[in-house]
């Protein structure tokens, strides 16, 4: 069986979750990676307030075909927010956007289909990072205590295979 390594540090009364991509040699698409992203979510959803979402026009729509990309980033609030645009060389590499969190919207990324969909979304609440995913890099999730018996239990209940590293 093949296990998530999940990284775990402790920081001042809280724990944080670290997944990281290039450990393991599942695809970002794998919908066990997708459950770990689901119970990270659900585990401090109630805090959530704030979503931000940074993607590239051209690789969202070849991932997701253009259709669903403009549905997703609607639904999102792309259009509503003001959007900061990162130039390089006079070449547009992605949009960022930050938007509140709406059930709809949180409903949307506990049932994404692919964690590459996009290049970065960043859940926050109280203006603290709370879930956060990097590029298909790695996998964040900042818990206190009690989230982090709900974050188990839920890996557990999803059947979730995991071995906790660190403190």
């Amino acid at each position: 069986m093949q296990y998530l390594y999940l990284h775990r540090v402790q920081e001042q009364g809280t724990a944080r979750y670290v997944y990281v991509f290039d450990e393991h040699s599942l695809s970002p698409n794998n919908l066990v990676l997708r459950n770990l992203f689901r119970c990270m979510i659900e585990a401090v959803e109630a805090e959530i307030d704030q979503i931000e979402m940074e993607y590239s026009d051209t690789v969202t729509a070849k991932r997701m075909g253009v259709e669903r990309a403009v549905q997703m980033l609607k639904l999102m609030g792309a259009k509503e927010a003001e959007q900061a645009e990162n130039w390089q060389e006079g070449v547009l590499l992605s949009r960022t956007f930050a938007v509140s969190a709406t059930v709809e919207r949180i409903e949307y990324l506990r049932h994404i289909r692919e964690l590459d969909e996009v290049y970065r979304i960043k859940l926050s609440g109280n203006g603290a990072e709370k879930v956060h995913l990097y590029f298909a890099q790695t996998l964040t999730c900042l818990l206190t205590t009690e989230q982090e018996g709900v974050f188990t239990s839920l890996l557990a209940q999803r059947n979730v295979p995991h071995k906790i590293l660190g403190n």
